[in-house]
């Protein structure tokens, strides 16, 4: 089970480019992981669309957007491609991550899970969020990244 402040598990897997990736390439910078059941679906796509619109404002505030599902890096190309995303998206084609982060759920697939984490070499859990609504998740976690430097200086 993941607890707040407790390391992130390691997360090393291709991108929609075919490119592998992982978190630790972000050390020192702030990392959205979300997790969604699967590319070109409804409501995962209204989830996606939202991280995009909002990329800007995350870019600003220094954080990084990475989408998981377990679906392979050609779903993800045409995926980001149909709908023009900007978010980072992962291949978890053997749910490692899913489970790694207990969000693998058998009749649902990945359930959403939406974790900033600071990630000074070793990431570490900051909160375990499930939005309903990425906007008003953006606006709680901007702020809370805006304290946190604060805090940190």
């Amino acid at each position: 089970m993941l607890n707040t402040g407790g390391v992130a598990p390691a997360i090393e897997l291709p991108d929609s480019d075919m490119n592998l990736r992982s978190l630790a390439e972000f050390a020192g910078s702030w990392v959205v992981v979300y997790f969604y059941p699967k590319d070109d679906t409804p409501g995962c796509t209204i989830q996606a669309n939202e991280f995009t619109d909002l990329s800007e404002a995350y870019a600003d505030a220094g954080i990084t957007v990475l989408g998981i599902s377990a679906d392979d890096c050609f779903s993800h190309q045409a995926f980001r491609q149909k709908f023009g995303l900007k978010t980072i998206l992962l291949a978890d084609v053997e749910m490692a991550a899913c489970n790694d982060y207990g969000v693998y759920q058998e009749q649902l697939g990945s359930a959403p899970l939406f974790s900033p984490f600071t990630n000074s070499g070793d990431a570490r859990l900051t909160e375990d969020r499930r939005p309903v609504m990425v906007i008003l998740e953006f606006q709680q976690v901007a702020r809370w990244v805006a304290q946190e430097e604060r805090i940190v200086l």
